[in-house]
Formats: C-alpha cells, structure tokens, sequence
C-alpha cells in the first residue's frame, strides 16, 4: 500500500517519501542493503550567456532517487524506483520548488521482462539512447522533434536482451480529453553499434510553454556509432500532427560527430526540423574535459534558427553519483 500511495501523492507528499527512504539509505546502510535499495543521482549546473534572453545559472536536469528490488522467489521480484528533479540553483529551501517527478514506478521483474506502472520515458524518447550527444541541454533535440514524452499513470513492459535485441512498449490509458497512447521500440546493441527503432501512436504531450496538449504519430530511426576515438551519431524522424484538424507529415534529423583524446571529448551536432516549428535548424558544438570516472566539466555552444536566430555559450558541470 505503501508504493501504490507513493504513485498518486502530490509533489509534497512524494518528496517526504525520496528524503525518508534516502535518510534510511545513508544512516542505516545494513539497512539499505537487505532492502537491496539503491540511492543515485545527478548534479549538472552551468552558467548560461545567452543571446536573446537573461544570462544566469541554469539547472540542467539535476535529479535524485532511490530504486531498488524485492524478491519473491527464484525467478520473480518487486521493482520500484522514485526519482526528483532537484534545482541546486534557484529551489533553495522550498520544497515544491526544489522538487518535480521523473520516473517513479513499481512493478514485477521476470525472466520473460520487466512489468510496470507509474510514470516513466516512453520507449520512443528512451530509443534515442545516446544519439543526441547534447541530451538535457539548452539545445535538446526535443527542441526539433516531438516524442520526448514522460507517460504518467501508465503500463509498462521492458524486454530481456535477445541476442543484443531489447524491446519495450508504454500504454497510456485514455482519460476525459484523449484516446489511448502507445508506444513501441526495438534496439539492437553491439560493443560498437547501436541502432533503434521506435513508434508513437496518438502520443500526448502537455507543453507548458504552448499551454495545450499536442497529439502526435511518429517514427524515428536512432544510431550511434563508435569507430577508435571517433563516434558518429543520428536521428531522423517523422511526425504528424493529430490535434489540430488536417496535417501534413514532417519531418526533422539530427547528425552528430564526437572525437575523444585523453581526457578531452570535442563534440558537434546538426538538426533541421519541420515537426515543431517549420524550417528550425540547431547547430551545437562543444568541449568536455573528463574530472573523474563520474564527472566532467564542458564548454558548449548553441545556435538556434528558426524565425530569428539565439546563441547559447554554457560553462558547467556534471557529476553522477
């Protein structure tokens, strides 16, 4: 009863359950461990010079949580997970500040996969895997294109691998305004290779910045690649639009090329959309400096284009724990 309250609690209620369940991670460790719980997160802040609009710190997905299983029998477990964004920056000591959901779910893991409920990234926005190389940044690919959604009150299934094969599938339940969403994708993942597949049938989106829901069909083809010190990445996509009468299927790409040496990484990416916005190119490249097996300091730049153009300069950090 416990994790069922934690799926449908307000943000408040949600954060006292994170802080409980990390206080019980960090002072009774032996604890922690019976439970077989683990507590991880992200820190990622920088400073962003920006163009067209107000130069300040920024928070780039900074989150927390706790995951964990529990077993049942031999071949059979309990999974749950409940993970925050958290704002370092700008939440100080307001709570519904500080804190806004991300994946939180429970669910049953077997031999034949992982079944789940809660709130989770739809396989069409987990498939782009690492092809977008400037992920939870200023210039996030879902700034080109649709499906970069997170299904609340919704089943989930997550395959086992098959040979490199995974498959997973979301189920979004109609409510009052919408029909049912689905979403499906299949990768396959060598030492070098990653390719992935992914559907969107009707799949919602409630943009704040558009202050509606946005209904979408896509398919997007994802690839990253890794050759010595080289990698080479990609996503191409179509999209129709479903709620706004007739609409025409667009289309949008981004392309990618990073080159490591030492501890250095210097990366650039190319996009151009008509999904969200027509005619919308972004332009990205950047620097990153390795600080240690978890952390990294980057310089990136962001050029968007569509009916003006903005910059975006950002200098930061990135620390997972």
């Amino acid at each position: 009863m416990f994790i069922n309250e934690a799926l449908v609690v307000d943000n408040n209620r949600l954060t006292r359950i994170v802080l409980f369940l990390c206080a019980i991670t960090v002072v009774n460790p032996s604890s922690a461990l019976e439970l077989n719980a683990k507590f991880y997160g992200e820190l990622n802040v920088a400073y962003d010079n920006v163009s067209d609009g107000d130069s300040d710190f920024q928070n780039w997905v900074s989150r927390m949580g706790v995951k964990g299983k529990a077993p049942l029998g031999e071949s059979m477990s309990i999974i749950y997970q409940i993970e925050q964004e958290v704002d370092p920056i700008h939440g100080g000591l307001n709570a519904e500040d500080l804190f806004s959901m991300r994946n939180t779910f429970v669910g049953l893991e077997t031999n034949l996969g992982k079944f789940f409920f809660g709130t989770h990234d739809t396989p069409m926005k987990r498939s782009q895997g690492k092809a977008d190389f400037f992920n939870d940044q200023a210039g996030d690919v879902k700034k080109l294109i649709a499906g970069e959604v997170r299904a609340k009150e919704s089943f989930f299934y997550h395959s086992p691998a098959i040979s490199g094969f995974k498959f997973q599938a979301a189920y979004v339940p109609k409510d009052d305004l919408n029909d049912a969403s689905t979403s499906f994708s299949a990768t396959y993942t060598t030492e070098d290779l990653y390719v992935a597949f992914a559907n969107d049938s009707k799949m919602r989106k409630n943009d704040v910045s558009f202050a509606k829901t946005k209904v979408f069909d896509s398919q997007r083809l994802s690839l990253v690649y890794a050759l010595g010190s080289f990698q080479i990445s990609g996503i191409a996509q179509q999209s129709k639009r479903l709620d706004q009468g007739p609409a025409d299927r667009e289309s949008g790409f981004s392309m990618g090329i990073s080159y490591k040496y030492s501890q250095y990484k210097i990366l650039t990416q190319y996009g151009r959309s008509d999904i969200l916005k027509p005619d919308a190119k972004s332009w990205h490249v950047g620097i990153e400096r390795k600080l240690a097996k978890t952390a990294k300091a980057y310089l990136y730049h962001w050029d968007y284009d569509q009916s003006s153009n903005s910059r975006t300069t950002s200098l930061g950090i990135e620390y997972k724990f």
